[in-house]
């Protein structure tokens, strides 16, 4: 089973309204905020004052968890040039007018954006002067804010383009501008570093740019960013071959920017309150399915629940947020999860919607000093999960009864066996969504040097019967049932 990287996830979508300003907004003369939000968006966005799409997503949920203080949210108006050509209806007309023309001209522009932004000449298009611009207004922005309002909270948000531009900014700020930053959150940054302490997904390349230094290690749980694992845009050029630049559209459909708020407002008191947020004891569990080994089996029709966990802080109220989420078949990955519509409550039905699915649960813990957030986790005996362990409707053993037979003898514990003796592995019990008739097995012999131990995989050896060679001293059988929505496995 692959290793896998699991975050927190946001609470609630909620509409904000997004106050905007010009560069020099925070040297007019207004009431000081608690928080001033500077969102950069991503390429392609003409409007100067538009947040991105991922940035209005974190701003809603900090203002949901930033209660009783208050917070002015604007854009950095700065170009974000295009980078790839859009293919407009325009394009397809038969005669020449002036919208094919632009639609063409707009193409041309941008492809020549992308190209100077991936060959680093920057005598090719706009993209370099674009980035150049944003940094030169956020920096800007940021000083005026530090001088007319020093008290003030100050977060920096950028997607794409825009995370390229706020990173690079937050660089360049001095220790003493640092102080004042209280957060920064970067989306799918073309700079994208792995190795940096502020990677929150945990990925194995670098961006499509010249990677970013390393951030300094005080800025672990300050600056958090963030790249989809076939994000072409922080994962590298290959991806966009493989996969498209679908991954890089997806930040605001996912829990990632509410669960960026989250980790910021869980680090620090309520500026206005001066007390401190829950602070987690013990994780919430999810129970409701049957389980073999702590594995659940999660069928439609069950109803999950949710305990509150065990917190110090004195919680005065709890909130739930189910969450639907993406996997590969048989790796139990938590990817692009997404709020399941009014699933707000301690309990869940599973329903056919989340078949081949993982499932998740953020709960809220509040108090008058703010909010924390955590998941629901599942305990098995070999992993603690933040969620349900394992695909909806997934095949599982639910019962400790698998066997073999040894020349059509059965065989209990460690067996003798002689070359060209017979093993046949039996999988024993097991349901899944459309029960056990659905279930597909596949086998995997393998030859251990001790038993259990430094074992590799037999070529070929694929079926439930293996015949011993002189040449295996110890043998197991890694036993995988799937159906339409999953797999999982067990090994003798």
């Amino acid at each position: 089973m692959r290793g896998t990287h699991f975050t927190l996830s946001g609470l609630l979508l909620v509409a904000v309204c997004v106050a905007v300003a010009t560069a020099n907004a925070a040297s007019s003369k207004r009431t000081c905020s608690s928080y001033y939000i500077i969102d950069s968006r991503g390429s392609g966005v003409k409007n100067l004052y538009q947040i991105s799409s991922p940035g209005r997503v974190f701003i809603g949920e900090f203002k949901v968890l930033a209660r009783q203080t208050t917070i002015q949210a604007v854009a950095n108006p700065y170009p974000a040039v295009g980078i790839l050509p859009t293919f407009k209806r325009e394009m397809t007309q038969l005669s020449v007018s002036s919208a094919k023309i632009l639609a063409y001209a707009d193409a041309i522009r941008d492809g020549l954006n992308g190209l100077g932004a991936l060959t680093r000449i920057k005598q090719i298009g706009a993209y370099h002067d674009s980035v150049l611009e944003g940094e030169k207004n956020l920096k800007k922005m940021i000083e005026g804010e530090i001088s007319s309002c020093p008290s003030t909270r100050i977060v920096l948000d950028g997607y794409s383009q825009g995370a390229q531009v706020t990173g690079d900014v937050y660089q360049s700020l001095t220790f003493s501008q640092r102080r004042h930053i209280f957060g920064v959150v970067l989306f799918g940054d073309p700079r994208y570093n792995h190795s940096s302490v502020t990677d929150m997904a945990k990925r194995d390349n670098n961006g499509i740019l010249p990677v970013r230094d390393k951030f300094p290690r005080d800025s672990r749980g300050k600056v958090l960013s963030y790249c989809h694992a076939q994000d072409p845009v922080c994962q590298g050029l290959g991806q966009f071959v493989l996969h498209g630049s679908g991954a890089h559209k997806t930040y605001a459909k996912t829990h990632e920017p509410e669960e960026a708020a989250d980790q910021l407002m869980s680090k620090s008191p309520s500026p206005s309150s001066g007390g401190l947020a829950p602070v987690l004891v013990t994780a919430p569990q999810i129970s409701g399915t049957r389980s073999l080994q702590g594995i659940p089996l999660a069928l439609v029709g069950n109803q999950l629940s949710v305990n509150d966990g065990a917190w110090n802080g004195n919680p005065t109220s709890f909130s739930y947020q189910w969450y639907r989420c993406d996997s590969p078949a048989d790796q139990r990955e938590f990817d692009n999860c997404r709020p399941i519509d009014k699933a707000l409550a301690a309990n869940y039905t599973l329903a056919t919607a989340d078949l081949g699915h993982t499932i998740q649960v953020k709960v809220v813990a509040k108090n008058a000093s703010g909010s924390t957030a955590t998941y629901g986790y599942t305990h098995t005996n070999y992993t603690q999960t933040p969620g349900l362990f394992g695909n909806v409707g997934a095949p599982n053993p639910i019962a400790d009864d698998f066997w073999a037979d040894i020349n059509g003898t059965r065989c209990t514990g460690a067996c003798t066996m002689n070359p060209g003796d017979v093993v046949t592995a039996h999988p024993g019990s097991w349901d899944g969504q459309g029960g056990s008739a659905a279930i597909t097995f596949h086998y995997q012999w393998q030859s251990c040097t001790t038993p259990g131990e430094d074992c590799s995989d037999i070529p070929g050896a694929t079926n439930a019967s293996y015949s011993k060679k002189a040449s295996d001293r110890w043998l197991r059988v890694d036993i995988y049932g799937s159906n339409a929505y999953g797999a999982n496995g067990l090994y003798w």
